[in-house]
């Protein structure tokens, strides 16, 4: 998202994101990984740490800046097949 997109989020949805790259570089740290770029494999584990705290759906697609319409999917170890 470029700087004009940021600005037209509201209030609340900039915060929620900052909290999550927050949150993201405080767990990335914990466990020795790169914060940036991203690995998708890191990611899934974050994701799946959060899972494990109760958090709610809603609560991890504003974590990653998904929109309802993009399911998140845990890692595929956890998926059935």
């Amino acid at each position: 998202m470029g700087p004009s997109g940021w600005a037209e989020l509201s209030a609340n949805t900039r915060r929620a994101y900052r909290t999550g790259q927050r949150n993201w570089r405080s767990w990335a740290s914990a466990q020795g990984v790169p914060e940036f770029p991203a690995r998708p494999g890191d990611l899934q584990q974050w994701l799946a740490a959060l899972a494990g705290q109760d958090k709610r759906p809603a609560t991890l697609q504003h974590t990653t800046g998904r929109d309802r319409s993009q399911p998140i999917r845990g890692p595929a170890s956890s998926r059935h097949r």
